[in-house]
């Protein structure tokens, strides 16, 4: 069994935090991640057939404790709990997260919120098992303003990604989206109710 989540270190501030278990319970280790002084929150994770980890979140990359400046932040961690790859997707003194983790195959999907300076987009990425980036694949609704993953799944070469977008008459709606196994997207499907606000939370296939 397998555990994510964030801890204050040393440094005061959120780490990453991974914790592998025996059948009965018993710590088999832990492994933390701490990108610099500020706060690093681990989010989603998944767990291939030989123990090999990938976990992601969100990860502060300016000490500087005024500056908002969060990546999406994956790391790859061997069966025997040491961390042995790390990659970051972000841009400069804004914020991104990441929401949802997969593996299919040897590829690895990252959704998470990105961010074009002033609004948040919906952010997919493909990494190879190895933690090389493939594509990403940005989707920025009509309402200028927030969307939001909240789910991911994969279907063979097919990505399914659902959560909120901000809709141009205002109001958050559902929005569910497919990409292609090169990253295209091939349709954004939105759900508007008769409320103002949608929440959506999980997708199954």
């Amino acid at each position: 069994m397998y555990v994510c989540g964030n801890s204050i270190g040393n440094n005061t501030s959120d780490d990453y935090v991974v914790l592998k278990y025996n059948n009965g319970g018993d710590s088999i280790w832990s492994v933390r991640y701490d990108y610099n002084t500020e706060a690093d929150v681990a989010v989603s994770i998944c767990v291939t057939n030989p123990g090999v980890v990938f976990v992601t979140g969100y990860s502060d990359a300016n000490q500087s404790s005024f500056v908002t400046d969060y990546d999406i932040a994956t790391i790859k961690i061997n069966a025997l709990g040491t961390i042995v790859s790390t990659v970051r997707y972000g841009s400069l003194n804004v914020p991104e997260r990441g929401v949802k983790i997969l593996l299919s195959g040897t590829s690895l999907y990252v959704t998470g919120r990105g961010n074009n300076g002033s609004n948040e987009d919906i952010v997919t990425i493909k990494y190879s098992s190895s933690l090389v980036e493939g594509w990403h694949s940005i989707y920025a609704g009509t309402g200028n303003a927030d969307d939001q993953p909240r789910d991911m799944v994969v279907d063979g070469t097919s990505i399914y990604v659902t959560g909120q977008t901000f809709s141009s008459t205002g109001g958050d709606d559902y929005i569910t989206l497919k990409y292609s196994a090169t990253g295209a997207q091939q349709w954004a499907s939105i759900y508007n109710g008769t409320g103002i606000i949608q929440t959506v939370h999980t997708v199954l296939l």
